[in-house]
């Protein structure tokens, strides 16, 4: 399928929590890839020529979505890891390794000297 538009689509529920579709957008950011936010509609997703795409449920946790495993998530972030999410996201269209929990971690924790 060919595509023209080049962003990750963030698809959102209708009553998602807000703080934390900021955060899973800082994540975007941070990695500097490009994302529109849309409410998602009866007609499910779908994905731009990144072949990635996000999905924000209010009840659920975070599915990362690639073009090539249209039926099922690529990945599955809890809510409380959005801007990790957001991220990941980034870094699978990049093809850069992904944040994995315990790394994460590492990378945010303060050490004593």
């Amino acid at each position: 399928m060919k595509h023209t538009t080049v962003y990750i689509p963030v698809f959102l529920s209708e009553s998602v929590d807000q703080l934390l579709v900021k955060e899973v957008c800082a994540g975007l950011e941070e990695e500097g890839v490009p994302f529109a936010c849309k409410q998602i509609s009866d007609e499910g997703f779908s994905f731009t020529s990144l072949q990635v795409s996000i999905l924000i449920r209010n009840e659920h946790d975070i599915s990362i979505f690639h073009e090539k495993l249209p039926n099922r998530p690529y990945l599955i972030e809890r809510k409380q890891n959005g801007r990790r999410a957001g991220q990941n996201t980034a870094r699978l269209v990049k093809g850069l390794p992904l944040f994995l929990e315990e790394e994460y971690d590492d990378r945010t924790e303060f050490r004593d000297s």
